[in-house]
């Protein structure tokens, strides 16, 4: 039982042993490190946040697209039909033919056209602002991976959390059937009062609930990490009875408070959509300035039929290069109203930006502060165990002297598997505040998933509906003979 692990040292050695064994014998056994690699290629979050960043990455190349020529090619091909006459008295020497007259013949030919922005204010503005877009889709996808390490944290130390739960249950389970046993047993031999027997009866009944709702809730926990994983948690490293933690490195919440306010991902994220924000204001309110570009373009036209050579030559070649300046001068408003727009957007983001640093502060000290004390707390609910499970051994010995009721007895278990089930969550908290720490000032990576592995023991850990015993050989229901329903 686990329950026996905090008697003596050599006990816990030997447990240790047998988990080692165990360990050995489970070729499917996972610990915290192995469950992150397998989210990484299967979490389906974490997979469209990869798409997510490709798709940002391309804003930095069409951020670059605007510094560059603009080419276009166009070709065409119609057919045109003239039919016109003049009163005019036109000299001897311009025939006819040449301008008037009916005619019909087809027009084709190609052309290209390069447009070079030599200066666009308002265009190399939105240039700025994709390439600032596709930093902070850098920084989104930098949240994701550091969220998919929370997120399989929270689910394994979840199902083992959830499995200690029903282990602890059903060993208290069984603890209150004996002692149901025996009340029953004295009550019939005289020796007790229905008193006791009634309370076995009534805090039996109450785990059997306790049990149903643990049952549920690891149910509930496994599909979660299934969810994340891609496997179901059959076997789990969990935390060594050596668990020792240590305060963070280094024990200064200034430094982690200064690494938060300039490392975080949500206050960079913020820092930059601030930028991009400033970016939109420019780019509207340069809009209105003189556009200078270089302009160059090729013709090629050529025409079949008897079209007059004033109206379309046999074949005509056009090239031209030259500067063109253009300045808005109206568009409806549609500008300014974007511009009010872009600078209420941007003074919402300089808030944000505070709100995010705010935020961050209070997490910070809230993460900093839970590793230091769990040092100090998993210590001393460490020894609340050991003082519960004497305070349990004394008034077990006390019921069989007569000066302890069972009702003693079984406050004395509750508050004892209570003990045991305190120190476990510790545990799992603890290791959930570091990685959280970590994550806050942006330093959550590969050597903190393998910090805590070193925490984690590689012992088999079965399935708790096959694994975990339930049950016991009494039958609450039944009243021993004599006893009054």
């Amino acid at each position: 039982m686990r329950t026996e692990r905090f008697l003596c040292a050599a006990e816990i050695r030997m447990c240790a042993a047998c988990g080692l064994l165990l360990a050995m014998a489970a070729p499917h056994a996972m610990d915290f490190r192995t469950a992150v690699h397998k989210a990484q290629a299967f979490d389906p979050t974490t997979q469209a946040a990869q798409y997510a960043f490709r798709a940002g990455m391309e804003k930095r190349t069409q951020g670059n697209a605007l510094y560059f020529p603009q080419i276009n090619a166009t070709a065409n091909y119609n057919r045109l039909h003239i039919d016109s006459e003049s009163t005019l008295d036109l000299p001897p020497v311009f025939p006819t033919d040449v301008l008037i007259g009916n005619a019909s013949g087809y027009l084709h030919g190609f052309g290209v056209t390069l447009v070079q922005p030599i200066y666009n204010a308002a265009v190399f503005a939105g240039a700025a602002e994709l390439k600032d877009q596709a930093e902070l889709a850098g920084l989104q996808k930098q949240g994701a991976d550091a969220n998919l390490i929370l997120r399989v944290a929270q689910a394994y130390f979840g199902v083992l959390m959830a499995r200690d739960n029903l282990e602890l249950t059903r060993e208290q389970k069984v603890a209150i059937a004996q002692q149901l046993a025996s009340a029953q047993a004295r009550f019939k031999a005289g020796k007790t009062n229905i008193t006791d027997v009634r309370d076995a009866q009534a805090r039996y009944q109450g785990i059997l609930a306790e049990e149903l709702s643990a049952i549920n809730n690891l149910a509930v926990q496994q599909d979660q990490f299934a969810s994340i994983v891609g496997e179901e948690p059959r076997s789990l490293s969990r935390p060594s009875d050596a668990f020792e933690p240590s305060a963070p490195e280094p024990d200064d919440l200034g430094k982690w408070v200064a690494w938060g306010r300039q490392d975080n991902l949500n206050v960079q994220s913020a820092r930059v959509q601030l930028e991009v924000n400033n970016h939109e204001v420019d780019k509207y309110r340069l809009r209105s300035r003189p556009q200078l570009n270089l302009v160059a373009s090729y013709q090629d036209l050529r025409q079949n039929g008897t079209l007059p050579i004033l109206v379309a030559p046999d074949h005509s070649k056009q090239t031209m290069v030259g500067l063109q300046l253009s300045v808005p001068l109206f568009a409806g408003g549609t500008y300014n109203s974007k511009y009010r727009e872009a600078v209420a957007e941007s003074g919402e983001a300089t808030y944000q930006l505070q709100a995010a640093v705010a935020n961050t502060d209070v997490q910070v000290k809230q993460q900093f502060l839970n590793v230091r004390i769990g040092t100090q707390q998993i210590a001393a609910l460490g020894q609340a165990v050991v003082a519960a499970k004497s305070s349990l051994d004394a008034t077990t010995l006390g019921l069989k002297v007569g000066k302890r009721t069972t009702l003693d007895v079984l406050n004395a278990q509750q508050q004892y598997f209570s003990s045991l089930l305190n120190l476990d969550a510790a545990r799992y908290q603890y290791l959930l505040s570091r990685l959280n720490l970590a994550a806050l000032v942006n330093k959550l990576g590969e050597d903190d998933v393998k910090a805590i592995n070193a925490y984690l023991t590689a012992v088999s850990q079965v399935d708790a509906d096959a694994g975990i015993a339930g049950g016991s050989d009494v039958d609450p229901g039944a009243p021993a003979e004599g006893v009054p329903r």
